[in-house]
């Protein structure tokens, strides 16, 4: 096995605290077991398959992209032997660039302000300029939601079913769109699931003049994808990045579990969904993008302090 194949069948975690504190059953679908260390590790093989038969020699991919795809694209492409530039934000956490760097990606970083379409268009100028590659498009490409509708769908149904249940509500971030509308679509079909859709209250696609920076990274571009139809969703749930860090610390503090800012964001809105009478005793699965290690400059677990550390070593009793 290579490491490109060590990903899917991630755990589908009980948060039993926090169930037993809200009358409602919360799984966390825990993808920071994916060797990517995250969602993205699961389709981005299958986007550069594709698009690896178009490369001239010595060519190149340039995609614009947040850091869990480009770590993932770099380590699909390090094993394929194929030259990657990422393009980014500046507001992404600087202490991934050199983990995307040493898997042998060159990155680009653009200015924040912008936005994820300022990411765009640097990446696409760029491929303009470099006549042997080629872009993967990820907000437009339908490969990244077909991925997840074979995959990660049936596998949520899979985790639910050996467990004895169904899930009666999924909620993931809008992002590209792929994952609801590929894992989504499944659970909706199969399962008959209520999808709930989440997107960054700074940037709501809700919004026709969403603002282009926010701090949950990955679950929105500031704008509308292509891929995303509102009409498949039952619920559109913007949640602020207050509340998605404070879930994302109650999630570590109560259940031990370390999730990311979109992992919060989605506990939140499980949470959200509780409180409504139609929802005691239900099942609910939300997507765990990722592990929190990868957000310290979001200060999820706080400002580090010297109150934390012991001055002694504790008694024994």
């Amino acid at each position: 096995m290579e490491i490109c194949q060590a990903s899917g069948n991630t755990p589908l975690v009980y948060l039993r605290r926090i169930s037993r504190i809200r009358e409602c059953h919360i799984y966390v679908k825990y993808e920071a077991a994916n060797a990517g260390g995250s969602a993205a590790a699961r389709i981005a093989g299958a986007y550069v398959a594709v698009e690896s038969g178009r490369l001239q020699r010595g060519g190149c991919i340039v995609e614009a992209c947040m850091p869990n795809m480009a770590i993932a694209l770099a380590q699909v492409c390090a094993q394929m032997d194929v030259r990657l530039m990422v393009v980014m934000p500046d507001s992404v956490n600087p202490n991934l660039l050199p983990l995307i760097h040493a898997m042998g990606a060159e990155i680009m970083l653009t200015d924040a302000n912008s936005g994820f379409r300022g990411a765009m268009a640097k990446a696409e100028e760029m491929n303009k300029d470099i006549w042997t590659s080629c872009r993967l498009n990820i907000t437009e490409s339908q490969i990244g939601a077909t991925a997840h509708y074979q995959g990660l769908g049936p596998e949520i149904e899979r985790d639910c079913q050996a467990l004895g249940f169904s899930p009666d509500a999924f909620i993931c971030g809008i992002g590209t769109g792929a994952t609801m509308m590929g894992a989504g679509r499944w659970l909706k079909e199969q399962c008959g699931s209520r999808l709930v859709a989440i997107t960054p209250q700074e940037a709501s696609i809700l919004e026709e003049n969403a603002a282009p920076a926010h701090e949950i990274d990955g679950i929105g571009l500031g704008f509308k994808p292509p891929l995303f139809d509102a009409a498949l969703v039952d619920e559109i749930m913007p949640v602020s990045a207050n509340d998605a860090r404070s879930s994302a610390r109650r999630l570590l503090n109560i259940e031990a579990v370390c999730g990311g800012m979109s992992t919060g964001a989605a506990l939140f809105a499980a949470i959200q969904l509780s409180f409504r009478p139609e929802f005691k005793g239900k099942n609910v699965v939300i997507m765990g993008y990722d592990s929190g290690e990868r957000y310290s400059h979001r200060q999820i677990f706080g400002i580090p302090s010297k109150d934390i550390l012991l001055n002694s070593l504790p008694r024994r009793y």
